[in-house]
């Protein structure tokens, strides 16, 4: 009967499988999020409950942003891997949804010692075996970016002319959801809307307050119309 040879070979090839396996399972995807506001909200049951859009086509309903979140993948990831993961991390966050508004692809280049010089036992047995020495890699990396938002639980119903308030700040009535309440409250299209419950419209309290205010809630809007400066009083309605 003969007995099993073990040959450096041998040695050599389950070394560098269990080394490789080591590797894999230390890849991970890193991420970083980079907020907007400070503002906490009970976890998702989910990532299916976080909904997912494009920048081209945002969410429809009243929102705020959350801020930015970064998925950099080790290389080993698709684009659609790297979704789910921003999805799971927006519903660690309480998040309603996130919104992908570009991704890179850097290039990384890696000169490193092979296994066996990393491993001073293995190094004979990689030598003889034909292998070891330098080991250079060129890799592209995917990092995708996304908007976290969380949808507000009420709202004026109020749109806005976009074009002023990108460019110049102003927060001019365009047009109403079919369910606001503001026409009946007085506003008009057309209004500039200076404040609301004595915020600029330009302060970054107002967002935090549009946050936790709740429906049937009624708010104090300053519009200048013409040269006459009115307060109005309109209910918040459901967020639909």
């Amino acid at each position: 009967m003969r007995t099993p040879q073990v040959t450096l070979k041998g040695i050599t090839f389950v070394a560098i499988t269990l080394l490789f396996g080591l590797a894999e399972a230390h890849a991970e995807v890193k991420t970083s999020f980079t907020p907007r506001m400070s503002l906490s909200a009970p976890p998702k049951g989910a990532p299916g409950d976080v909904e997912v859009f494009e920048a081209a086509s945002p969410p429809d309903r009243p929102h705020i942003v959350l801020g930015a979140l970064t998925v950099a993948s080790d290389g080993t990831q698709s684009s659609d891997e790297l979704d789910t993961v921003a999805r799971s991390k927006a519903a660690e966050m309480g998040a309603d949804f996130v919104m992908f508004i570009g991704s890179t692809n850097d290039t990384k280049i890696k000169t490193n010692p092979s296994y066996s010089f990393a491993i001073p036992l293995l190094r004979l047995p990689m030598m003889l075996g034909g292998t070891g020495g330098m080991e250079t890699k060129v890799e592209k990396i995917p990092t995708r970016v996304f908007v976290v938002g969380l949808y507000t639980k009420a709202t004026l119903g109020i749109l806005w002319d976009q074009e002023l308030a990108k460019k110049q700040s102003k927060y001019v009535v365009e047009d109403f959801r079919s369910y606001s309440r503001a026409q009946q409250a007085g506003v008009r299209i057309g209004d500039n809307v200076l404040e609301i419950n004595g915020l600029r419209m330009t302060d970054p309290r107002l967002v935090k307050l549009f946050a936790v205010t709740q429906p049937e809630t009624v708010m104090t809007l300053l519009v200048k119309r013409g040269d006459e400066r009115i307060n109005l009083e309109v209910p918040a309605v459901e967020t639909r």
